[in-house]
């Protein structure tokens, strides 16, 4: 199984993960600041930055595109609920007002 590079911008850690594994499994491990409502792609609180590496992350679902628009989410955001790891990637989470 392929592996990938993870990093969190925002306490400064980076994990190897296998492929295919959710952001929200990882994220909840390592203790990012990243802040779940649900964990089925409805709510919002998840959403992260992409800081580097879109290609990364699996190509969001029609559902999550939805949800990224409806929270105003910017060309580099993803839900971390939803999205699943295909390489390197580096996040922070998305503050939101």
């Amino acid at each position: 199984m392929c592996k990938a590079k993870v990093s969190f911008a925002d306490i400064g850690k980076t994990v190897t993960v296998p492929e295919g594994t959710r952001l929200i499994d990882i994220s909840e491990d390592v203790g990012t600041g990243i802040v779940y409502g649900c964990r089925q792609c409805s709510c919002g609180r998840c959403m992260v930055e992409v800081v580097d590496g879109e290609g990364g992350l699996e190509p969001p679902s029609v559902l999550e595109i939805k949800v990224l628009e409806h929270h105003e989410g910017g060309a580099n955001s993803r839900l971390a609920c939803q999205a699943k790891i295909v390489g390197d990637v580096t996040l922070r989470p998305r503050r939101q007002g």
